[in-house]
């Protein structure tokens, strides 16, 4: 009777163990499997961010160069004398715009948000700009270079974010000159990163608005531009972002 009770006992254990020794070689299997693809998916992140980057900077260092400019062409100009001399100024902004294909237009506002010259339109809209965000923050205070909101369109063309520096005259405020980039242009490249289903890549100012990509569903399209305060945009669709900055630069 003991003989035959360890034998069914060794006959358990070999069924137990033969049950047993495939789960945990398969166990470790796939636990080297993923850490193996999470690194391998950070690593992809990693040097799509960098890709990222260095795109974004690269295109705001052209920006910043033809802001530059454009400074120049208007340097100790006053608002009257830039109205004045619209139709020269838009000939040359123009000129100045076709060196800078991501960026849409170029504007000069005066003091009160009042349009002296797009490239756009011309002659410029008769449209007050002042409940702008660009024109109020440089109303108020020398903020550099300031990356505007994200904003729809009023005169047919590509929603756009904005790039603007005062103008100053004299030590006092002037004006504004603002260039108007397409997040179009980030989306395009944006999706050639975006390797996994609902994977989205982003520029993200400190407020929370920002350009985007690859673009949104008509389901998501209503939802306005800005990440709320409980960031849940960022756990629903993974999100990789640096920030940029909405004041100064």
């Amino acid at each position: 009777m003991k003989a035959r009770a360890l034998t069914i006992r060794l006959l358990w254990l070999a069924m137990a163990a033969s049950l047993l020794v495939p789960y945990l070689l398969f166990a470790f299997a796939s636990w080297i499997s993923y850490n193996h693809l999470q690194e391998l998916t950070s690593e992809r992140l990693i040097r799509s961010i960098d890709i990222e980057q260095g795109e974004a900077r690269t295109t705001f260092l052209f920006i910043s160069h033809a802001l530059e400019d454009a400074s120049e062409i208007v340097a100790a100009m006053s608002a009257s004398d830039i109205r004045s001399d619209e139709a020269r100024l838009y000939d040359r902004l123009k000129k100045l715009l076709a060196q800078v294909p991501l960026a849409q237009s170029i504007w000069i506002y005066d003091a009160n948000g009042d349009v002296l010259v797009s490239t756009a339109l011309h002659p410029p809209p008769s449209h007050n700009f002042a409940d702008r965000d660009f024109i109020r923050a440089h109303a108020t205070n020398d903020v550099a270079t300031y990356y505007g909101r994200v904003y729809q369109p009023l005169f047919g063309a590509q929603p756009f974010f904005t790039v603007s520096r005062r103008l100053s005259r004299d030590g006092s405020f002037e004006g504004v000159i603002e260039i108007s980039v397409p997040p179009s242009n980030f989306f395009r490249f944006f999706a050639t990163l975006a390797y996994a289903k609902g994977l989205q890549f982003a520029l993200i100012r400190e407020d929370g608005y920002l350009p985007r990509g690859p673009a949104r569903s008509d389901r998501q399209a209503g939802r306005k531009d800005r990440i709320s305060e409980d960031h849940s945009f960022r756990s629903r669709r993974r999100v990789l972002h640096f920030n940029l900055a909405g004041r100064r630069r």
